[in-house]
């Protein structure tokens, strides 16, 4: 797996991998706790929903709410 943050989410570190033939797993963690993960057969959709995710979580709260 490697360590990445190419879209500069300040304070995440994201790292990714073929966890079986396949099957990958892109996750994020931010330095406060906080993670993202997701695993699927199509690497580019599910990096894009984890860096979705992350980004969500960057909103202030009740910015998040509908």
């Amino acid at each position: 797996m490697s360590d990445h943050n190419q879209d500069a989410l300040e304070g995440w570190t994201f790292t990714s991998g073929e966890v079986s033939v396949g099957v990958y797993r892109f996750s994020g963690r931010h330095y406060d706790g906080r993670s993202v993960e997701r695993q699927g057969p199509d690497y580019e959709a599910i990096k894009a929903d984890c860096m979705n995710d992350a980004r969500t979580l960057e909103k202030p709260a009740y910015a998040n709410r509908t």
